[in-house]
Order: C-alpha cells, then sequence, then structure tokens
C-alpha cells in the first residue's frame, strides 16, 4: 500500500487535504478523497482524554494521570 497526501491552503482560507490510496492487491486504481477544513477565528482545540486514562487532580490541583484503569 502506498498513501500520498497533499495539504494546501486555498480560497478563502479552506485548507484542503487530498489522499490517494494505492494497492493495486485491493483497488482496481488509485483510490482519492478529499477534505475540506474550515478555520474557525474562536476556537479552541482541547486535548482529548481517553476514559481510561483521565486526567485527576490531587488536594492540591496537581493534575495526576491515573494508568490503572481500576483507580488502584
Amino acid at each position: 500500500m502506498h498513501i500520498k497526501e497533499r495539504i494546501s491552503l486555498g480560497p478563502n482560507g479552506i485548507l484542503r487535504d487530498e489522499i490517494t490510496i494505492e494497492d493495486s492487491t485491493v483497488f482496481e486504481k488509485p483510490w482519492t478523497f478529499t477534505y475540506g477544513y474550515r478555520r474557525l477565528p474562536d476556537y479552541q482545540l482541547l486535548e482529548y482524554i481517553c476514559e481510561d486514562n483521565r486526567e485527576y487532580a490531587d488536594e492540591k490541583g496537581v493534575q495526576k494521570i491515573r494508568l490503572d484503569p481500576a483507580g488502584k
């Protein structure tokens, strides 16, 4: 499998992400698809914490990571 990705900034500030997948054992011809992303001026990206690795603060407010899903 060979994956080629081209990212470019298009008109009106749209970020264009074009992905082409080539795999002659699975596809008859290369498969290309495109995503478009629009910038939101007030958007704030937040970190995702999965359920089994949540962050907790101790009594002093220090962030701790719980690695054990049982919380031990």
